[in-house]
């Protein structure tokens, strides 16, 4: 297509008809590399806008800088960052991850930006606003122009000359590209608070697992629910849960669950096993067994099975026999049982121990008080999950969105 070629899209804000343009960024932005450094002169001084801040960030403001360098004026002038500097990281190990855009949003004070990433100015009068170029540059049509147009050996790689020639879609009217871009940042925010919810569940999970249990050495714990008083026991490990190792045939019809099936840290499914086809071999579990990923253990994979399968890797089947199923999944989500699972066997593929953990002293009270438990832990893991669905149906929103109304 040539330089003055237009498009409209799918969807927009009332009032607006004028024909989208399409133009090479070269025609409005120049690009400049950023500055590198030893080691040595990082940890303070100049805030600096590095790569980890482009990549993950779609807008940057001069507080979210954490990184400092150590530099001179005149590299300070040299390398300055300026409101509505563009930024794309110039590098990835992935050609699926080149590039990603960054905007500055706000005044930085003598602020420069590191050689992994490319600033994108203004030549002249800049054609976009601000909040619009947080999205306009990370559209699914977008990514497909960098990609193409990156270069991948041993790593991707991207370069100002590359960038000058790629092409993007804008409106001129720059009170619909600011519709456009607060629009999404309304999104964005609902996205972050989403997050923040969650992360603070999570932490308050964290918090009520080392309190509901009791710690190494006591045999009560510093939360309890009313109604109970009695000191609770302590069993080897081995005693409450039994591993099995009944190993299935291939032919078998029963779901496979592998490493890449599970959610870390939160102990479920991140896809419909129905629609997973697999004939390997493994260790077969039943409902209410808990399957635990003991190789590299700090992963965190487990999971409370509500359906009969099958184990494929590095997996402990374990068998509650004398234990509430529910407490004791609560039980190997502690700390005290972090301590002592996290201790492995092998370097480049470290396991844990199973002498150590069958072996472990398990705190457990009383039949009751362990259901009161275990059903707490689980009401709080189904309230993670229901605010993890509606992150990610923002997160859908979002992305649908940008196809809509981005050409």
């Amino acid at each position: 297509m040539t330089g003055n070629d237009v498009r409209v899209p799918k969807l927009r804000f009332p009032g607006f008809t004028e024909l989208w343009k399409r133009r090479k960024i070269g025609d409005y932005y120049f690009f400049k590399n950023g500055l590198n450094k030893g080691k040595e002169y990082f940890g303070q001084g100049t805030p600096i806008v590095n790569f980890v801040d482009v990549f993950h960030n779609r807008g940057l403001t001069a507080l979210e800088l954490k990184g400092r360098v150590r530099l001179s004026d005149k590299e300070i002038k040299n390398f300055e960052v300026g409101k509505g500097d563009l930024f794309f990281t110039r590098t990835s190990e992935t050609i699926d991850e080149i590039g990603y855009p960054s905007v500055m949003l706000d005044v930085p004070t003598d602020t420069v930006f590191s050689g992994f990433v490319l600033r994108g100015r203004a030549l002249n009068d800049d054609p976009l606003t601000n909040v619009f170029k947080r999205y306009v540059f990370f559209t699914q049509s977008f990514r497909k122009e960098m990609i193409n147009k990156s270069s991948m050996t041993t790593r991707a790689l991207t370069s100002g000359t590359a960038l000058r020639a790629m092409n993007f879609n804008f409106p001129s009217d720059k009170k619909e590209q600011s519709q456009i871009g607060i629009f999404f940042g309304t999104i964005d925010s609902l996205i972050e608070k989403q997050e923040r919810k969650i992360a603070d569940v999570k932490k308050l999970k964290e918090g009520l697992l080392q309190k509901m249990f009791p710690k190494n050495g006591e045999l009560l714990p510093e939360i309890r629910f009313p109604g109970f008083y009695r000191t609770w026991q302590k069993e080897e490990f081995s005693d409450l849960l039994k591993r099995r190792t009944i190993f299935s045939s291939n032919d078998s019809q029963n779901p496979r669950v592998e490493y890449e099936d599970i959610i870390s840290g939160e102990g479920r499914l991140n896809k419909n096993l129905d629609n997973k086809l697999s004939d390997k071999n493994g260790l077969y579990f039943q409902k209410n067994d808990i399957i635990f990923g003991k190789l590299r253990p700090y992963l965190q994979n487990w999971l409370l099975s509500d359906f009969e399968g099958v184990a494929v890797g590095d997996w402990w089947v374990l068998h509650p026999i004398q234990i509430n199923a529910r407490y004791a999944y609560s039980f190997i989500q502690t700390a005290m049982f972090r301590e002592v699972s996290n201790i492995t066997t092998g370097t480049k593929m470290p396991r844990s121990d199973w002498k150590l953990v069958s072996t472990m002293k398990v705190p457990f009270p009383s039949p009751e008080e362990q259901a009161k438990i275990g059903e707490f832990f689980a009401s709080i893991d189904r309230l993670i999950t229901l605010n993890e669905c509606k992150l990610e149906h923002l997160q859908q929103l979002k992305k649908a969105l940008l196809q809509q109304m981005f050409v």
